[in-house]
């Protein structure tokens, strides 16, 4: 049976319908509470490398992507768990630059807003780095390491000897400055200066 009412339920007006037959017995339905909210904005992890893309919604509602490469847009849905996480594996994965929304529709139909836009970052961090001493030649304690690359990224220097030095890079100018203590170095010995980005490129 289908019944359309004359006006509009509010959400959470609960309802049951009656079942009478011929000989005057009757039997409740179960009680249906009505859903009239749309669920919250979905949330979408804000660092991607286009590998995966991960956020929260309401559980159990269907999360609508919107995935915009160049102009082109296309969608794809996922399910949302019962403790609201969800998680979208492109393949291939995503370009760099490809730009990301999301809705969420609850199971009776209602549908949220648009979520922020995240975009993939699939592309390396670029880096400039110099050292300075004391003695200006062999790496010492006291040496400085400095240069430049991606805001925010995480910096580590790593010693001949594999002591590490980690710093995060300027969230503005992406420049960066470490200082070695209790480490020597002979002549021709290297240091590895590594980057990597809020996405995980390296």
């Amino acid at each position: 049976y289908t019944y359309t009412p004359t006006s509009g339920y509010s959400d959470g007006d609960q309802f049951y319908a009656v079942a009478n037959n011929t000989s005057g017995t009757s039997q409740n339905s179960n009680t249906i509470t009505v859903d009239a909210t749309a669920p919250s904005a979905p949330a979408i992890a804000a660092n991607t490398d286009g590998a995966s893309v991960t956020g929260t919604a309401e559980a159990g509602s269907t999360v609508t992507l919107s995935l915009n490469n160049g102009g082109t847009t296309t969608t794809v849905d996922v399910i949302a768990s019962a403790n609201g996480t969800w998680e979208y594996v492109p393949v291939p994965t995503l370009a760099d630059g490809v730009t990301i929304t999301a809705t969420a529709t609850d199971a009776v139909g209602n549908t949220s807003s648009s979520s922020s836009t995240v975009t993939v970052d699939a592309q390396a961090p670029t880096n400039t780095a110099t050292y300075t001493n004391a003695s200006g030649d062999a790496l010492s304690d006291g040496t400085t390491v400095e240069g430049t690359t991606e805001p925010g990224a995480t910096v580590t220097v790593t010693m001949p000897n594999g002591d590490e030095y980690t710093t995060t890079a300027d969230a503005t100018t992406g420049a960066y400055s470490v200082t070695v203590s209790g480490t020597s170095t002979s002549d021709g010995d290297e240091l590895i200066v590594s980057i990597e980005d809020a996405a995980g490129n390296t």
